[in-house]
């Protein structure tokens, strides 16, 4: 039954005004991205058609990670997806359909037919709308979890669509709904982002509805024994790696234990994943001239660390001072623009008359004002605001006057645009006097921007590696903590990606702690410190690689907790402990007990391949599609290891084998027979 959408598009427009600020240069950025993997998707497609997902997939898909709001397990989905062959084919053919489709239903008919397929288990919504939202982006939004929490708490529907396939049909409507006022790609981008923004709003007691995909538990929660461990490897380290085989739940182990704890945020590496992406680097902008410039773009982790210091810095006397200064200082300018718009013409004290010529944005915020003095026809002086500023902190802050051009060169520093910034200064003053008298009854709320947070960390930043004095570790112990979950941390090149940085993220080396250190960003040149109150959560799969064979370096500075194969959980689920007479809980022991003697513990198989198992039809959906393609894996190579695992699902050809498609009573005594071996 399709669920009502209630939401008049009126609020989803509140909702991206308020929170779709994103740099315009930004959006040219994603545009490029999906662009290019779109390209690159449909050049190879063919190529592709026959390879599993580490095996060309990755480089390609992996790239969306890099938009600001594609940060969930995006790839890791996708590749659950691609290990069955079915759904791997039905994905190539939705590709191919969304492609050459001329109208929207026709791209919604695609994405009906791939997800209503009862033999494409292994797709879900999330994977599929952001497939969709890369091929056509002004059609689809990637339904991943915070779009979808943000999609539930507007009311566009009463239910949470990521993660689940059987929701198409609403998930259909979310789309006609949001497309009616998205124009182009950058609408469609505009809103992506706006969404996920939003879905990072707490609701109400940070309380979230469950799916019915859990992989760990019906409580939805952390095994007690894994956040036990956890709660003490942070508390040591600061940072975690959660590593096990192939379905042990590291993942979601990872998410529920930050959900709730504070800000988080996630995100995928993979091969191509830099040092540009994780801390800084030069990115290609494009002017409003239309020349290409480079400027330096924060990477999530440089953010991140900036954000947490933020949090103890906020409610300091000074920092609340300036703060108070910048929204004063914000809605005073705003009023000003109103007031004189591009054209009018002011006054210097002694009379002299200027024009305003335009108003120059940074970051949605007035960062200059060109004016050009009447007499003068070719010429136009810039007054920057951060100068305005300096001018404001001297008579406000610090309760020095300025009472005419001669106090600015003065009190402030030399410039030869003095009558310019005192007539201004004026102006805005009284701007500023009547908006203190408006609102002496009433509490004004101001939230910094990033840049201005950034501006005063790095201030404060470069006071501290001076005198020593700014930061304490008082300071971070009642701040919010920050979490950045890492999945996949073992196919990223950590040296490439942090380099020398990595020794920062010991305990002792972070800010405020006896050892400390503050570095010079090379791209930059800005102070860069890691908190104690950022905590980093990795997981890897060992089936993919071994400990043993991780980056010394980051070996040192994590702690390791293994998340093992849980057969209780199995056992405790009275909807799929017996699948006519299968245990399912011995199936899997006897399963991995048997590839413990074959190959080692790290290509075992963890329990949640069975958790959402009810039916005989499951249990052979799961085996064809999710246990063999896996083993299959394990024993690339290997027939007769294969065959000593899957008994009578082999069936030996010369040089190769086949797998029978056994079901009904042929499949149980296939089964039965690998348990009583």
């Amino acid at each position: 039954m399709i669920k009502a959408i209630v939401m008049e598009i009126t609020n989803l427009e509140e909702i991206i005004k308020k929170y779709g600020n994103i740099d315009k240069n930004k959006v040219e950025e994603i545009k490029e991205i999906l662009k290019s993997i779109k390209n690159e998707l449909v050049e190879k497609l063919d190529e592709l058609k026959n390879k599993k997902y580490d095996e060309g997939w990755r480089d390609i898909v992996g790239k969306a990670t890099s938009i600001c709001y594609i940060e969930t397990g995006f790839p890791s989905n996708f590749s659950q997806a691609l290990r069955d062959e079915p759904t791997r084919e039905k994905l190539i053919e939705f590709i191919r359909n969304v492609k050459s489709a001329e109208t929207k239903d026709d791209a919604y008919n695609a994405f009906k037919n791939l997800l209503s397929d009862k033999g494409t288990k292994s797709a879900s919504i999330t994977v599929v709308s952001t497939l969709g939202h890369i091929l056509k982006p002004e059609w689809f939004i990637p339904l991943n979890h915070k779009i979808s929490d943000a999609i539930e708490k507007l009311g566009l529907v009463n239910i949470h669509l990521a993660g689940a396939k059987g929701n198409y049909e609403d998930a259909i409507n979310v789309f006609k709904k949001i497309s009616e006022n998205v124009r182009n790609i950058e609408d469609s981008i505009k809103t992506s982002y706006a969404l996920y923004e939003y879905g990072e709003v707490p609701k109400p007691n940070n309380s979230k509805n469950s799916t019915s995909n859990n992989i760990i538990s019906d409580s939805n929660t952390v095994p007690p024994e894994i956040k036990e461990k956890m709660d003490k490897i942070l508390d040591k380290k600061r940072q975690i790696i959660l590593y096990g085989v192939p379905g042990t739940g590291k993942t979601h182990s990872a998410l529920k234990y930050v959900e709730g704890k504070g800000y988080y945020k996630f995100i995928t590496f993979h091969q191509s994943y830099s040092y540009e992406d994780f801390i800084e680097g030069l990115k290609p902008k494009t002017t409003e001239d239309g020349n290409i410039t480079y400027e330096v773009e924060d990477g999530i982790f440089k953010k991140m660390c900036i954000l947490a210091i933020w949090e103890a810095l906020k409610d300091k006397e000074d920092i609340k001072k300036e703060i108070d200064l910048d929204r004063l200082l914000d809605k005073a300018l705003k009023e000003f623009e109103d007031k004189y718009p591009v054209g009018s013409v002011l006054k210097t004290k002694m009379g002299k008359k200027f024009k305003i010529l335009d108003y120059k944005y940074k970051n949605e915020k007035i960062s200059n004002i060109l004016i050009k003095p009447n007499e003068s026809v070719n010429e136009y002086y810039p007054l920057n605001i951060p100068f305005l500023k300096d001018m404001f902190e001297k008579d406000l802050i610090e309760g020095e006057r300025i009472n005419g051009p001669k106090d600015v060169n003065d009190k402030i520093r030399h410039t030869s645009y003095d009558s310019y910034y005192f007539a201004l200064y004026k102006e805005l003053k009284e701007i500023i006097n009547n908006n203190i008298k408006d609102s002496q009854n009433e509490k004004l709320e101001y939230n910094p921007n990033y840049e201005t947070i950034k501006e005063i960390v790095i201030e404060k930043l470069k006071e501290h590696k001076e005198t020593k004095n700014v930061f304490k570790k008082e300071d971070f112990q009642n701040a919010q903590k920050f979490y950045l979950v890492i999945d996949e941390i073992n196919r990223g090149n950590i040296s490439n990606i942090l380099g020398e940085l990595i020794t920062l993220l010991e305990k002792d080396k972070r800010l405020s702690e006896d050892n400390e250190i503050i570095v010079e960003l090379p791209y930059s040149k800005e102070p860069f410190a890691v908190p104690p109150n950022l905590y980093i959560i990795g997981t890897m799969n060992t089936a993919d690689r071994s400990i043993a064979l991780l980056d010394i370096a980051l070996r040192r500075r994590f702690g390791f907790l293994e998340v093992e194969p849980n057969y209780e959980l199995i056992e405790n689920n009275a909807k799929n402990k017996q699948i006519e007479g299968i245990n399912l809980a011995e199936l899997l022991k006897s399963l991995n007990e048997k590839l413990m003697k074959l190959k080692d513990r790290d290509h075992r198989i963890g329990h949640s391949y069975f958790l959402g198992v009810e039916t005989l039809e499951d249990l052979e959906f799961v085996w064809y599609h999710e246990i063999i393609p896996l083993l299959e894996e394990y024993f690339y190579g290997d027939v007769d290891g294969l065959k000593e695992i899957l008994k009578d699902f082999i069936e030996e050809k010369e040089n190769s084998y086949e797998i029978k498609r056994l079901t009904g009573e042929e499949f149980k005594n296939a089964i039965n027979k690998i348990l009583s071996d």
